[in-house]
């Protein structure tokens, strides 16, 4: 997959750069309107979860309500996704895990984040729930079109006029 190779090398490189996380699964990071921080992706990055995603036999999970991460199970502790979960949510600012990273820590991984992201034609960072939506939309548009297609009946062309 495109940039999947990539995205493993710069979180590997990230990890043993940085101080070390120990994510205690507070899951305090995964309630983004508790927290009011949400992690940014790049379109390599969701590419990546989604490979994850299905690599596990998942679909994307439905929006929850709640604000928190829709990636979060129903146990409130597990990601459904955390091998593939993005940049933010591997630095995040939970003080179990070993508190906030610096901006100068990540500078690199984002530096090249965002290289990676031009490459492959991304529009730049955006908030993960957007993103999500987006995602979302267009499998309903697809699936409204292939159902029209396959189900909805065609008339002879004299009973449109």
């Amino acid at each position: 997959m495109r940039g999947h190779e990539d995205i493993e090398k710069i979180y590997a490189e990230a990890e043993a750069s940085l101080p070390e996380r120990n994510c205690t699964r507070t899951t305090r990071c995964c309630r983004f309107l508790e927290t009011g921080r949400e992690p940014y992706v790049t379109r390599a990055e969701v590419d990546y979860l989604f490979a994850v995603l299905r690599s596990k036999g998942r679909k994307m999970p439905p929006p929850r309500y709640d604000g928190a991460c829709p990636f979060l199970e129903r146990d409130e502790r597990t990601c459904s996704i955390y091998e593939g979960r993005p940049f933010g949510c591997r630095t995040h600012f939970c003080r179990e895990a070993g508190g906030p990273v610096t901006a100068k820590e990540v500078k690199p991984a984002l530096d090249a984040l965002a290289a990676l992201d031009e490459q492959l034609g991304g529009d730049g960072p955006r908030p993960l729930r957007r993103v999500l939506d987006d995602v979302a939309l267009s499998q309903q548009k697809r699936r409204k079109a292939v159902w029209v297609k396959k189900v909805a009946p065609s008339r002879p062309r004299s009973d449109r006029d």
